[in-house]
């Protein structure tokens, strides 16, 4: 059996480093037929309702053994959606016109076995029973306020421009190494963009 493997029956006290250290070094020793990790944005746009562009947006999010294996282990994750509206113009770089950050926290309660998601901007909590309808949850964005009309000329073009991506840097400072040179711990999808019309 793998050195890697048997770090993972070593008695840790609960909360400490160690655990932290142990599960950075499972990352480092997973196989290659580890679960696929990706996030994708399935489909983004906007809509105009009462003078507001509202964003609605579907995102695929397939976390991954070894983010899997924090979560279960009491690590959070926290989650981040990036969204830009810019203006085209011929000769200068595009004009960002309106830029939006959601972070949601992403954590499983072990004495209930739910999964409880915050959203870190606006402090609404949902509770889920599995980590599959939470993620689905984190997916839906519906409606949410992204610009004013009186933001958008005429005679311009506009486009919004979207991303989720893992916080690498909301982990624990043990793990972080490991994250960073680990390409099942970068997730992120490309850029997804769209335009909007005046």
């Amino acid at each position: 059996m793998p050195a890697c493997k048997r770090l993972s029956c070593l008695p840790t006290p609960p909360g400490s480093s160690i655990r932290l250290i142990c599960l950075s070094l499972l990352a480092v020793c997973a196989p290659a037929s580890a679960i696929a990790a990706e996030v994708v944005i399935r489909q983004a746009s906007t809509r105009l309702v009462d003078q507001t562009y509202l964003l609605d947006a579907n995102i695929k999010f397939d976390l991954g053994e070894e983010a899997l294996e924090a979560l279960e282990h009491g690590i959070p994750l926290y989650i981040v959606i990036d969204c830009e509206v810019t203006r085209e113009r011929d000769y200068l770089w595009d004009e960002t016109v309106t830029e939006w950050r959601q972070v949601y926290r992403l954590d499983r309660h072990a004495l209930t076995d739910q999964y409880l998601l915050i959203n870190q901007n606006t402090g609404l909590r949902q509770h889920h029973s599995s980590l599959e309808r939470a993620t689905q949850a984190l997916g839906k964005i519906h409606g949410n306020p992204l610009l004013q009309r009186s933001m958008i000329e005429k005679g311009y073009r506009y486009i919004g421009r979207m991303r989720a991506r893992l916080d690498i840097e909301a982990l624990p400072p043990p793990m972080r190494p490991t994250a960073y040179v680990s390409s099942t711990w970068r997730l992120s999808s490309p850029w997804y963009e769209w335009t909007i019309t005046p």
